[in-house]
């Protein structure tokens, strides 16, 4: 994570540290013209934060990576969001056991960042709340999301979490 680093979420738990968003945000804005519209709009639409990880699929024959995440948009409505992405060329996961913000396994999805490469690639890195972070090289990508019958979130004050 070059923006949402983990010390910096660490550091959340306990003040108020120097504030990413602004920076990330006009980061994305420099890049905007290469993102996928799919992605922008949920970046804009749906916050992966403390969302949950349902699925992983990567097909290594079509270049190809599926998230599928329960989660919620900016006005705490639930929503399973599915990542489609395509022309994936690295995926990684980084794990350090003792780090975590929360309990043991992937947890909860803490931030996300969208980045371009220089080689034209596009990256997209998550850190969850165990301290795992992943990343994805690709090309493009769909994401699809569906509405959950049940749609308010319990205490869906997400913007004031960390």
């Amino acid at each position: 994570m070059q923006f949402f680093t983990f010390e910096w979420w660490q550091d959340c738990q306990h003040g108020r540290p120097p504030d990413p968003f602004a920076i990330y945000r006009a980061h994305l804005e420099s890049i905007r013209h290469r993102v996928p519209p799919d992605l922008l709009r949920l970046t804009d639409e749906q916050a992966l934060h403390d969302g949950e990880l349902r699925m992983l699929e990567h097909d290594v024959r079509s270049t190809s990576l599926t998230l599928e995440i329960d989660g919620a948009d900016h006005l705490g409505m639930l929503r399973r969001c599915r990542i489609a992405y395509k022309g994936v060329t690295s995926f990684r996961i980084q794990m350090d056991p003792d780090r975590y913000i929360c309990m043991p396994g992937f947890g909860n999805f803490g931030y996300d960042e969208v980045d371009l490469m220089l080689d034209g690639r596009l990256q997209h890195r998550f850190i969850f709340c165990t301290g795992i972070e992943m990343s994805i090289d690709f090309t493009t990508c769909d994401v699809r999301r569906e509405d959950f019958p049940h749609t308010a979130r319990e205490g869906s004050d997400r913007e004031s979490r960390g």
